[in-house]
């Protein structure tokens, strides 16, 4: 018998983008593209080749597909080999409402693709 009590456990809701629909996080020194995003962090992949270091903290704007834009900071707390991705773990979250808007914006935008 299961324990399931109709709610979800998942801590935070992560939203994957379309590889040809990927939002940018910009700092001083470089841009990334986010292949994926929660309110406590994101995966993101380096468009040029700026180093990234385990634990190196990153600050800058994302701003999302659906226009909003949101500053972070950052710490990087995962690279993932071969190539230039990483975990970016939020030190401030973004607000939940942001992602649902997002999640709202790409659902509209998407919803006759056929993929």
């Amino acid at each position: 018998m299961s324990d399931y009590k109709g709610f979800n456990t998942r801590e935070c809701y992560r939203i994957e983008y379309p590889s040809k629909d990927l939002p940018v996080f910009k700092t001083e020194e470089a841009e990334y593209k986010i292949l994926n995003i929660s309110e406590k962090s994101a995966k993101l992949v380096g468009v040029n080749d700026t180093p990234i270091e385990l634990g190196h903290e990153l600050r800058g704007t994302i701003r999302l597909t659906c226009g909003i834009a949101s500053p972070v900071i950052g710490d990087v707390t995962r690279l993932f080999r071969p190539g230039p991705e990483f975990i970016l773990l939020f030190k401030t979250r973004i607000p939940f409402k942001t992602i649902i808007s997002e999640q709202r914006f790409l659902i509209g935008k998407y919803k006759h693709a056929k993929f």
